[in-house]
């Protein structure tokens, strides 16, 4: 696409140079640019992408997109002054990938916990009734036999319109979006024409970035807020769960219609005669489309909010009652969410990604009923994450298993004796006595696959899917499973 062509929606800009060139495609990191690539500089947490001008037109840039003049080292390279580049870059992408091209519709979940396997039920059911879907979020992009990895759950706004166009383009009736609080804040889905809002809960995580609750809230409310305000808007949805206070909150900020989801307040579909078991849940789903028994191979309160929140997102979307029903019973859950690790060993090992207060709690009260030995907890806080948290959770953990081993848990640049203590700070003096501190979590995995008997249930949590672990500060690709094959001595 030529330059000039590309650059025309935007409105303020300043030319510098001769514009009339060429361009093969648009980057936001230096090291990947190669010849005839736009390069556009932005500004980081850490990094500023215009101290990386020369790396990026020695590797070959035709132009250079920035927020200021920047001296470069070849006089022939145009550049694209701008007032905010992070804005101009979703105005790039949309112009560079034409998703509006396609008429694949975009369904967009947010909220603390929940996104991941609500994404995955939704996907599962469509697949189910032969609605193509392609997904985007925690455990990565894919569509039909294409997978890509994502740094973030809610990835750049140039991938994530790369993504929609990969989708499209393999003619994709829908896109499944795990949409962050950092994504929202960041603009990671500027240019994205949101059809339905799914919103699961509110509770504490990332205070490291949004620094108050408040703040937190105001970045999950904003996918409900763009879902648009003219006529169009009406045919959009959104779809919230009644029992967390901020859902009225979000409602008033959304001219969308909004259908509601919930157990406990009032709401269009909810649960009655919950019964869950160690490997089952069941209920009986109530909705304006009428009332049907649901099975799930699943355990957990959450995760009957979870198929709440998906039966609603598919009756919207057409799907019968009935037929949602027999395709849940199929679902088999996420990995790293709730999942069993069988070696034949003689108790129970669960991994989780429980990684803040609410998700913690939620996995322990779970398996806490359907436990009827020891209750054994291997946990860890993130390094470089938010810091208040960690007393919460190291509290939470010490009163609900009835054995705590807190380890490490990518301590990232963090000194990891330091982590644990503030997680330690938490409990009272009868809890530590029940608690023990193996800094290695190789080693916390042997102690407490050591500790267990035939009744006992051994939960890890934090980590979930996730294969890149610290140890000794060196990175090891090695995920909780292996930990676990290794403690067993089935990892040969």
């Amino acid at each position: 696409m030529n330059l000039l062509t590309l650059i025309h929606p935007l409105i303020a800009k300043s030319v510098i140079g001769r514009a009339d060139v060429e361009v093969t495609g648009i980057q936001t990191d230096s090291r990947e640019i190669r010849p005839g690539h736009l390069f556009v500089c932005l500004q980081g947490h850490i990094y500023d992408g215009h101290a990386f001008v020369a790396d990026a037109i020695r590797n070959g840039a035709a132009a250079i997109i920035a927020d200021r003049k920047v001296e470069i080292p070849d006089d022939g390279v145009p550049q694209i002054v701008v007032p905010d580049t992070d804005k101009a870059l979703a105005v790039l992408a949309s112009h560079w990938y034409r998703i509006d091209r396609y008429d694949t519709k975009l369904i967009g979940i947010t909220g603390t916990n929940g996104k991941t396997t609500t994404l995955h039920m939704i996907q599962h059911l469509f697949d189910q009734h032969g609605l193509k879907a392609g997904r985007i979020g925690t455990l990565g992009f894919r569509m039909d036999d294409v997978y890509e990895s994502t740094r973030n759950t809610t990835p750049d706004v140039l991938s994530m319109h790369r993504y929609l166009a990969m989708i499209g383009e393999r003619r994709g009736e829908y896109a499944l979006i795990e949409a962050s609080s950092h994504g929202l804040e960041m603009g990671r889905l500027r240019g994205c024409d949101i059809h339905m809002a799914v919103f699961t809960n509110l509770t504490h995580d990332h205070l490291d970035y949004h620094e108050t609750m408040e703040r937190y809230r105001q970045s999950k409310q904003l996918l409900f807020a763009q879902l648009g305000n003219g006529a169009d808007a009406f045919r959009k949805k959104a779809v919230l769960n009644s029992d967390d206070p901020v859902a009225e909150e979000i409602a008033k900020h959304t001219t969308a219609q909004v259908l509601r989801y919930g157990i406990r307040n009032n709401a269009e579909v909810t649960a009655t005669s919950i019964e869950i078991s160690k490997d089952r849940t069941t209920f009986l789903a109530h909705t304006p489309w009428g009332e049907q028994a649901v099975c799930l191979s699943s355990s957990g309160l959450y995760n009957v909010y979870n198929a709440l929140a998906a039966i609603a997102v598919c009756l919207l979307e057409g799907l019968s009652l009935q037929t949602i029903s027999e395709s849940l019973q199929g679902f088999t859950g996420v990995k790293g969410r709730s999942e069993e690790v069988n070696e034949g060993q003689c108790c129970r090992i669960v991994i989780d990604y429980a990684h803040n207060p609410d998700g913690l709690t939620a996995i322990l009260q779970s398996l806490q009923a359907c436990t009827t030995g020891l209750l054994i907890c291997v946990m860890g806080s993130r390094g470089n994450r938010d810091r208040l948290k960690r007393p919460i959770m190291g509290r939470i953990a010490a009163q609900l298993a009835d054995r705590l081993i807190l380890t490490s848990d990518n301590p990232g640049e963090e000194n990891p004796h330091d982590i644990i203590t503030e997680t330690l700070s938490g409990l009272d003096r009868e809890q530590r006595k029940r608690c023990i501190v193996i800094e290695n979590r190789q080693e916390a995995v042997n102690e407490a696959v050591n500790m267990a008997t035939d009744n006992d249930c051994i939960v890890i949590t934090g980590r979930g899917h996730e294969r890149r672990l610290e140890i000794d500060g060196s990175i090891r690709l090695l995920s909780d499973r292996d930990l676990v094959k290794a403690a067993l001595g089935t990892d040969r």
